[in-house]
């Protein structure tokens, strides 16, 4: 016999949390996207003053951001994913305070760092898997025989799962505060950004250009 049930969250998340979305950024698949994306990375990072993770979907993207990010923010512990541990580099950026942590897979999921010391998470792009995956490939053929759509049945999913980790990242207890920043604008310009926007804890929102973004963190974070 099986009992059902749904319960509310413990936080307050229209108090203590906002999801901040830069609608005006060049697609990711624009060459244009690391450099532009980098750029307003580093400006959010100045205003929150440290206390970062931002959460890649490739090692390529890690290697980008955070050259950009050591080179312009040197006043701050800029970590990356595959200099050491995970669990060292957790412990640095807990004792830290202000650092900055930028990593892929392993950090949307299964990290707690709870209080002042992460109160950031950015997201530069929406977390579907890489199609060419010979993993995905096969799961998406096996789908496809089914007379099924792979993206909506299997990439969809997987993708919105994702992002409801890498946002809980930041909120882990009743007293924590902190911001969402989305740098991926097809969340606003496809239909399937409704699913994720739906996902998502009911924290306070802005959808704006990046101008109106980095006011509206300035804000928050005073």
């Amino acid at each position: 016999q099986v009992h059902e049930g749904r319960y509310p969250s413990p936080f307050d998340f229209a108090s203590q949390a906002l999801l901040a979305i830069a609608r005006d950024l060049p697609p990711p698949n624009d060459p244009r996207f690391l450099t532009e994306a980098g750029a307003l990375i580093v400006q959010a990072i100045r205003i929150a003053g440290g206390g970062t993770f931002v959460l890649c979907t490739s090692h390529a993207a890690v290697a980008a951001f955070h050259a950009r990010c050591a080179h312009e923010l040197p006043e701050l512990t800029v970590l990356r994913q595959g200099e050491m541990g995970r669990d060292r580099l957790l412990q640095r950026f807990r004792e830290d305070g202000d650092a900055v942590l930028i990593g892929t897979d392993s950090f949307w999921e299964g990290v707690d760092v709870q209080g002042h010391a992460l109160r950031l998470v950015i997201v530069p792009r929406l977390p579907f898997r890489v199609p060419n995956d010979p993993v995905e490939e096969a799961r998406h053929e096996h789908i496809a025989k089914t007379g099924r759509d792979p993206f909506k049945v299997h990439s969809l999913p997987a993708a919105v799962l994702r992002w409801r980790q890498g946002f809980g990242r930041l909120i882990r207890n009743r007293s924590d505060k902190g911001a969402v920043l989305l740098l991926d604008r097809r969340v606003i310009d496809r239909s399937y950004g409704r699913i994720f926007l739906a996902s998502t804890p009911p924290a306070a929102r802005v959808n704006a250009p990046q101008r109106v973004v980095l006011e509206r963190l300035t804000s928050f974070f005073s």
